[in-house]
């Protein structure tokens, strides 16, 4: 998701609108919500086709400030 529509979803400004976020949701009510700090290009909207087909993983950082690395390929490594 973009930060716009982040925002939009949790009715708050706490996130960049411009950045893109992924989130992972490991329960009902546990999520982590990572910036990606890599180049998407993807604005205000996140379309599948801005994030998939990297060559590299998708690099971010949580709310901790722990390091992610998101694959988006069927092959990862």
């Amino acid at each position: 998701m973009s930060g716009t529509e982040l925002n939009r979803a949790t009715k708050t400004f706490n996130y960049q609108g411009f950045s893109t976020y992924a989130i992972i949701f490991w329960d009902r009510s546990q999520a982590s919500v990572i910036r990606i700090t890599s180049f998407t290009g993807c604005g205000i909207e996140v379309k599948k086709s801005c994030i998939a087909n990297k060559v590299t993983n998708l690099k971010g950082e949580d709310q901790q400030e722990r390091i992610w690395e998101i694959c988006t390929r069927d092959y990862c490594f």
